[in-house]
């Protein structure tokens, strides 16, 4: 069989949607906010409604949503993006409104405009995406932010005795007598994408809310499943390095207290074991050296050699950071604040 008997329109697989432009997106690496918009703009191209469909970008990450989906979009002011689609789709009743928010946007600023329109009943589809922080304007603590997670203004993680618990909208709105179908989803694995993309539909025919929890720097793209490293991303917890100075070139310690490299396409899990607590670093070997409490309670500095974790210091007097020249001059801050 030749190769031109199997390139043939019958036998495509996948064909990227006329409705997502050409626009390279800007998102961060790992940010779900791609994966979305394609599964979105996949569903409107599908039902063939592009043409009565109206969105509505609000203030933040969503707003970049008109750069890339290739349909009429108004934009609203931050928040209002229930009470402009309440309007659009109160003027044209046949068409297929919806509005693309994320959480600083739909569940802070714009939490009554959410909760009223939802109560109301209004004919419109709300996808709210959800990363936890405020991610535009430098990762700041949200009314989403959960339990224990950390984020610019709150850096030992949320604690609930004096930042309050975080806000579920998806339960809140559920029980509002307005609402036909919640459901939450995520798009950070090609399983949760096609349950995602299912959801959009259904949404898009009950005109109704969807939450998508896309956990921006807390998940990532899916990697490839055949992969033996090939698990969901937990997101980053505390340090990353640049192995060669480059943005494709990333470790990081991430919510499992292991490594994981971000090669410029998906992360892969490089250490296990679940030690290393604080500070990571790569040497021009790409070893990798980070901070970990050892049997006897103290703080060490460790090395993973592949397959597991060894021992470099053992004197306990690391408190906090270190500075590492080779195996053999390593500086760190001791137990008296100064530097060894």
């Amino acid at each position: 069989m030749d190769i031109l008997d199997i390139i043939k329109p019958e036998n495509q697989v996948f064909c990227k949607t006329e409705l997502m432009t050409d626009t390279p997106l800007s998102y961060c690496p790992g940010c779900g906010h791609g994966t979305a918009h394609n599964i979105t703009m996949e569903v409107v191209d599908e039902m063939g409604i592009s043409e009565d469909t109206i969105g509505v970008a609000p203030v933040g990450c969503s707003v970049l949503a008109y750069d890339f989906m290739n349909i009429d979009i108004t934009q609203a002011a931050h928040g209002r993006a229930p009470a402009v689609a309440t309007a659009i789709a109160r003027t044209w009743p046949e068409k297929y409104v919806f509005t693309y928010q994320g959480d600083g946007d739909l569940a802070a600023i714009g939490t009554a405009e959410t909760i009223h329109a939802c109560n109301r009943g209004e004919n419109i589809v709300i996808i709210f995406v959800n990363n936890g922080i405020y991610g535009m304007t430098g990762g700041q603590m949200a009314p989403t932010t959960l339990e224990g997670m950390k984020s610019s203004t709150s850096p030992y993680g949320r604690e609930i005795e004096t930042m309050g618990s975080p806000l579920k909208m998806t339960e809140l709105v559920a029980n509002l007598p307005g609402v036909h179908y919640v459901t939450r989803q995520a798009v950070h694995t090609h399983k949760h994408v096609r349950k995602a993309k299912k959801a959009i539909r259904k949404a898009f025919v009950l005109l109704s809310i969807v939450t998508l929890l896309t956990l921006e720097t807390l998940s990532s793209s899916a990697q490839p499943t055949d992969s033996p490293s090939a698990n969901d991303f937990p997101g980053v917890k505390d340090d990353f390095c640049f192995a060669s100075g480059s943005e494709n070139d990333i470790f990081s310690i991430a919510w499992d207290e292991n490594v994981w490299h971000w090669n410029g396409a998906w992360w892969w899990q490089v250490t296990s074991g679940c030690v290393i607590e604080k500070r990571v670093y790569t040497s021009a070997s790409n070893s990798i050296y980070g901070l970990s409490k050892s049997a006897e309670g103290h703080l060490e500095i460790y090395k993973w050699n592949g397959v597991n974790w060894i021992a470099l210091t053992s004197n306990g007097a690391i408190t906090d950071d270190f500075y590492f020249v080779s195996e053999t001059e390593i500086y760190a801050i001791g137990q008296d604040n100064q530097v060894h």
